[in-house]
Parts: C-alpha cells; structure tokens; sequence
C-alpha cells in the first residue's frame, strides 16, 4: 500500500521495472537515472552479477570477484537526492518520504546530494 518511489540507473532494469509497475502497481512510480552528490552524468560499471554495479570501482581480493567483475560500463544521468524529492514532494504532496538506499559503497555521495534545498529538513 502506499507510493514508492524507485530509483533505478542501468536502463534495462529500468525497463523492465516500469513494464512491472505499469501492469501490477499504479503507486509505483520508477526514475531511470542515479542519485549523486550533483547532477550530470557518470559511468555506471555494470558487473557480471548485474546487484553489484556500482561507479565504483571492485575492490581488489574481492569473495566476489567473479560476480563483481566489470563486463560493461553504462553512461547514466545523475541527479540528486534534493531534486528528486522536490519533485515528488511537488508531485505527489508527500512530507516525509522513507529512504531506503542501496548503493554498492556510494551512499555517502547520495546523501550529500540531500543537503542542498528542502530535503533535509
């Protein structure tokens, strides 16, 4: 119940997560783009076991290192956590949205793209 609100940056699990929504779920609604510490775009790397795709580079010596090897790198739009919640705030009324993040290592970047205007507060 209720809206979600997806973010998703490698374009065919943004495709295929919108065909999802759009036959199982009106309230979930799927952004195509990654959150940042400033908009642009960056090179996604996208790994043999598509979980671990990350703009960062796999650690050396990894357990996973087969799975978390780079097969391809995707350019993707960037945007940030304060842009987006603008948006859906605008959208969608919503005061206080939960954030879940999953971002391979870049969390830190995510969230310092929440500083600028009214997502903070």
């Amino acid at each position: 119940r209720g809206r979600i609100v997806s973010v998703e940056p490698m374009s065919a699990l943004a495709a295929g997560l919108k065909a999802r929504a759009a036959k199982s779920d009106p309230l979930w609604e799927i952004h195509g783009c990654a959150l940042g510490a400033a908009p642009g775009t960056a090179s996604l790397n996208v790994m043999a076991t598509d979980v671990f795709s990350s703009f960062l580079q796999p650690a050396a010596g990894n357990t996973f290192a087969e799975a978390n090897s780079v097969v391809r790198e995707e350019e993707v739009q960037v945007r940030t956590l304060s842009s987006l919640l603008a948006e859906i705030r605008e959208r969608h009324g919503v005061r206080r949205p939960f954030l879940k993040l999953d971002t391979q290592g870049f969390d830190l970047e995510v969230l310092r793209g929440g500083q600028a205007g009214e997502a903070h507060r």
